[in-house]
């Protein structure tokens, strides 16, 4: 344990999927695939095109985390969990 008695996890002990949405470049899979290795981006999932909600049953049923820059997901949230 560090000296503060803070505990530190690593990316490695932690491993997040991320799912960037078509509104972020699919570009950032690769820039960060070295700390999220699992991500994806909707065009390489095969979900380009496809409406909010199919691509929020994915991320959820899947175990990623959506990246976007869209308001929607935050109300799907909101209205089933």
């Amino acid at each position: 344990m560090p000296p503060n008695g803070n505990v530190v996890l690593s990316l490695t002990q932690c491993p997040m999927k991320l799912l960037f949405d078509a509104n972020l470049s699919h570009k950032l899979v690769a820039g960060l695939e070295d700390l999220f290795p699992e991500s994806l981006h909707v065009r390489t999932a095969d979900l380009k095109g496809h409406e909010d909600i199919a691509i929020w049953a994915f991320a959820k049923r899947a175990g990623f985390v959506i990246v976007t820059l869209d308001s929607d997901f935050y109300d799907f949230i909101c209205l089933y969990e």
